[in-house]
């Protein structure tokens, strides 16, 4: 039994993030259900490029449709076929392994000992198993 193809139903959100910051020029038609404005904030919010004109505009979709607001940043933001990388949130153990290491630096950098930064990071560490 052949496998029955999807239908498309409109642009993917891939598809137009590759309109708005790869192409000179894209007709934004039909939507996918998959497009939502925070989606498209938060990938293009990726990008140094665009983070602050982003970031400057994210409450307009509250006054303008969805495809207006497409259009809008197709026009404005300039064109950089770059990979938009996503960031993906740290693991708690590295993330709690950076915060160690910046209050070890700190603590050399006011004038404490290597030892008493040592001692003050372990008791930190006793401090948060008993949470």
């Amino acid at each position: 039994m052949a496998k029955k193809k999807k239908e498309k139903s409109g642009l993917t959100l891939w598809e137009v993030l590759n309109i708005i910051t790869k192409r000179k020029k894209g007709v934004i038609g039909e939507l996918d259900k998959s497009v939502s404005v925070w989606m498209l904030n938060r990938f293009l919010s990726m990008s140094p490029l665009y983070l602050d004109f982003i970031n400057d505009i994210q409450n307009l979709p509250k006054v303008i449709e969805l495809s207006d607001y497409i259009n809008i940043l197709n026009k404005i933001l300039p064109k950089n076929p770059s990979y938009l990388s996503y960031v993906k949130k740290e693991k708690d153990k590295i993330i709690v392994r950076k915060k160690e290491e910046h209050v070890f630096d700190d603590m050399i950098a006011f004038g404490y000992s290597r030892a008493r930064a040592k001692e003050y990071i372990a008791m930190m560490r006793r401090m948060s198993k008993t949470k």
